[in-house]
C-alpha cells in the first residue's frame, strides 16, 4: 500500500492510501486552520471540520470496534468509527482529533472503552472534529487507528509550508527596513 500526504498549504492535509494499481482505498482530510472548514458527509450527518463537536454524531455503539485513543508525552490522537450501511454507501468513516490538526483537544479522561463515564461524554461535547477518514470495505481499521486518522505529525511538522504572498511581503518588509 502506498500512502501519500498532500499538504494543502497552511490549511490542512489530504492523505490517500492506494493499492498497487494506484486505486484509492481510503483517504483522510485534516484541517489545520480556522480558514479551512470543509463540510463533510458522515453517513446522513453533515459535519464541519474544526467546528462540529463529536457529540453531534451518535455515540459509538456498545461492543463496536473502537473508539481508539492515544495520549503520550507530546503526541495524541482520538478516533471513533461510524458505519451507516446502505445510507452511508457501505463505507466506514472515522472521525476524531489529531495532533496534526486544529483545534487541539487531547483525549484526557478517555482511557479504555468505558463510554458510560461522564468524562468521556464531556470530552465528546467539547472536542471539535479536526479529521475525517473515509474507508472502503477491505481495510481493517483496528490496525490503522487512532494514528491513521491524519498524517503523522512527526512527518509533516518539518514541511516548509509558506504562502507565496507572505514570503513576498516578508521579503519586501526586510528590504525596506534594512534600507533605512
Amino acid at each position: 500500500m502506498t500512502v501519500r500526504t498532500w499538504p494543502l498549504g497552511l490549511l490542512g492535509y489530504l492523505v490517500t492510501w492506494c493499492n498497487e494499481s494506484d486505486e484509492v482505498l481510503m483517504y483522510s482530510l485534516t484541517t489545520r486552520s480556522r480558514l479551512f472548514r470543509p463540510r463533510v458527509s458522515v453517513g446522513p450527518y453533515r459535519i464541519t471540520l474544526g467546528k462540529t463537536p463529536l457529540a453531534a454524531l451518535p455515540n459509538p455503539k456498545p461492543g463496536a470496534i473502537g473508539p481508539w485513543n492515544e495520549l503520550g508525552a507530546r503526541r495524541f490522537s482520538y478516533a471513533e468509527q461510524h458505519y451507516f450501511g446502505n445510507p452511508g454507501g457501505y463505507l466506514h468513516r472515522a472521525v476524531g482529533m489529531s495532533d496534526a490538526g486544529t483545534p487541539l483537544a487531547p483525549p484526557i479522561g478517555c482511557e479504555g472503552n468505558t463510554w458510560a463515564t461522564a468524562e468521556v461524554a464531556a470530552y465528546r461535547r467539547a472536542a471539535r472534529i479536526n479529521s475525517v477518514l473515509i474507508v472502503g470495505p477491505v481495510i481493517d481499521l483496528d490496525s490503522l487507528l487512532p494514528r491513521g486518522i491524519s498524517p503523522d505529525l512527526d512527518t509533516v511538522r518539518l514541511l516548509e509550508l509558506r504562502h507565496t504572498a507572505r514570503v513576498a511581503l516578508t521579503s519586501r518588509y526586510h528590504s525596506v527596513t534594512s534600507a533605512t
